[in-house]
């Protein structure tokens, strides 16, 4: 896997660094209203993260000590899952709040979910 040769080489925090930046320009393509193919690109580099979960496992093994690495190791399951429930939830509240850009605005719910990825990759970075 390349996220694999890639964490070999150069660690384990640059991928997740790598990814997470990765996640943050896609987040950002999203916002300029891109064409099909692009937004295509981009949603598919935006839903790369938890492709990691392999690299995750390698520096926990290695970072981790092994009486908390079955804590870390549902943490980290567990907050995925949890944003995995919660971002439907928060796209459609950004909807009701914002509108869905029906009526001209700029700022719609959909602009505003993808502020809100970047900003948080921009974190995860």
């Amino acid at each position: 896997a390349p996220l694999g040769l890639w964490a070999d080489r150069l660690g384990e925090r640059q991928v997740y660094v790598g990814v997470s930046l990765g996640a943050c320009l896609s987040s950002a393509v999203l916002i300029t209203s891109p064409p099909a193919s692009v937004l295509a690109i981009a949603w598919a580099i935006l839903n790369g993260p938890p492709t990691v979960r392999g690299v995750r496992a390698a520096y926990f093994a290695k970072h981790v000590p092994p009486e908390d690495l079955s804590w870390a190791g549902q943490m980290a399951s567990s907050v995925g899952l949890i944003g995995g429930f919660l971002g439907p939830f928060g796209s459609i509240l950004a909807e009701g709040v914002f509108g869905d850009g029906s009526d001209g605005a700029e700022l719609d719910g959909f602009t505003c979910s993808a502020l809100f990825a970047v900003a948080i990759s921009m974190v995860c970075a």
